[in-house]
């Protein structure tokens, strides 16, 4: 199933970050800050054994070139790596952050991305169209392009209608250099002969890609194609992108 382009009843779209992320308001406020909260999915439709589990697909602001968190080394640890960051799923189906939120640079004053206005202006850019795209959602209950809630209206009257996962239930068949050489990864053949890619826990355990898609289907820009795999038996959440 290489696509959903309908609504499915398993998939949520525009989630609030209070049904996303653990910890205090405070908590929650940073993680929105850096991510935000494309889609929730119902794992149960993605195997019966996952029932009552649910993830989210996160698209991050950051950053406007490059890789994720790729000038942030000192912060790395088994689960932040050049353009991979992940999280642990609470037994309430949110995201604990695995490791220091320093990871991203727009917390750190010396990298001075805050600074940077070509960044300021493509973060205002995605920021604006995730929340016109929200809203038109709520009203229309269709994922359609739009880039600024001014422009909800007109962009009903001709709506650019986008998937709501390019990828769902298939092996992860691609991943680009930067993302192989950052992370474990088991390679075996799939089933056309063509390799598959799956991460690795610190402790052994075998991540399943669960769905990909592009920010660009939320917001303005963005990734190309982000990836979510899960770990079932530690609850454990991998995103990586694709920025070509």
């Amino acid at each position: 199933m290489p696509q959903i382009t309908n609504l499915e009843p398993f998939l949520t779209p525009f989630p609030e970050p209070s049904d996303v992320f653990a910890g205090s308001e405070a908590d929650i406020t940073r993680a929105a800050e850096h991510l935000l909260p494309l889609l929730t999915i119902d794992l149960e439709a993605y195997d019966p054994e996952f029932a009552g589990l649910k993830v989210h697909m996160l698209g991050p602001i950051e950053p406007d070139e490059g890789f994720v968190g790729q000038n942030s080394e000192e912060f790395y640890n088994y689960y932040l790596r050049e353009n991979w960051f992940g999280f642990r799923l609470t037994e309430d189906n949110k995201y604990e952050f695995l490791g220091d939120w320093r990871y991203f640079e727009a917390e750190n004053p010396e990298s001075g991305l805050l600074e940077n206005e070509f960044f300021l202006e493509f973060r205002d850019r995605i920021r604006t169209s995730y929340a016109a795209q929200k809203q038109y959602f709520k009203r229309y209950n269709q994922l359609v392009s739009v880039e600024a809630v001014e422009d909800i209206e007109k962009a009903h009257a001709k709506p650019n209608a986008q998937n709501y996962l390019s990828t769902w239930k298939e092996p992860a068949s691609y991943l680009n250099g930067t993302s192989l050489a950052n992370m474990q990864i088991i390679e075996e053949p799939g089933i056309d002969g063509d390799l598959v890619y799956y991460p690795v826990s610190e402790a052994g355990n075998r991540f399943y890609l669960i769905a990909e898609t592009p920010a660009y289907s939320y917001t303005a820009d963005g990734a190309d194609s982000i990836l979510l795999f899960f770990e079932p038996k530690e609850r454990l959440v991998l995103f990586t992108f694709d920025w070509s």
